[in-house]
């Protein structure tokens, strides 16, 4: 890996630390015309950008921050869960999504108390986190394809902002999964590219989020046809 991508890479994590400011700013302009799972994500960017400087803070106060970043991973999953249960449309659904949620947040709290402790970042539930919110991604493009196949997917909000989701959740659980292994055998150019192509992955969630948002229209005044042929709003 180039020393010099190893000194910029610090700097590339700030950019795309505060990249998330452009959604959250977006998803108020839109705020009053959010609705479904739109709502609970327009919670998402604010809470990455305030998760980010909590986890600086930490490293700057303490040169600790592994305790936020188990909290991080378990709040961000819980606002991503509850995106894909509030645009389920059937009651069924939003059944079996609350029990997932219970049965996630048991297991979160369960890795970072017994399993892997503070010491080290919770991996597992990061997996855990990738594998469910992935499942319940792959069934809403299978329902988005089934009812909108006739429109343009890239036109709908959700759709736009659950590619990005994905995207930046392989990339999350790649860093995760490897990270404690690449620091044990002090591998730090190959982990400070793993963060770096993280960075990059949030850099294009936090574009991919404004666009979905930016997507978010006003709803349009329904044309009433009057007898006589004319048109009133």
């Amino acid at each position: 890996m180039p020393s010099w991508l190893v000194q910029f890479g610090p700097y590339f994590d700030l950019i795309a630390g505060c990249s998330m400011l452009i959604p959250t700013g977006m998803a108020w302009s839109r705020r009053a015309y959010l609705t479904g799972g739109l709502r609970p994500l327009a919670i998402l960017p604010g809470f990455l950008f305030a998760s980010y400087w909590l986890m600086q803070l930490g490293i700057y106060l303490w040169h600790y921050n592994i305790a936020i970043a188990h909290l991080n991973t378990v709040v961000e999953s819980l606002i991503l869960i509850q995106v894909y249960h509030d645009n389920a449309k059937k009651l069924k659904q939003r059944q079996v999504i609350r029990w997932l949620m219970f049965a996630f947040a048991c297991f979160a709290l369960a890795d970072s108390f017994f399993i892997e402790g503070f010491d080290q970042i919770n991996s597992y539930t990061n997996l855990f986190e990738s594998i469910l919110v992935s499942v319940l991604i792959l069934a809403y493009f299978e329902e988005s394809v089934f009812i909108h196949h006739k429109d343009n997917l890239f036109k709908i909000p959700l759709f736009i902002a659950s590619i990005g989701v994905l995207l930046y959740l392989a990339g999350t659980v790649m860093l995760y999964l490897f990270s404690e292994y690449l620091i044990k055998i002090n591998d730090l150019h190959t982990y400070r590219a793993f963060y770096s192509f993280n960075s990059f992955l949030f850099f294009v969630l936090a574009m991919l989020l404004t666009r979905a948002f930016y997507l978010v229209k006003p709803p349009q005044p329904k044309i009433l046809e009057q007898k006589w042929g004319a048109r009133v709003a």
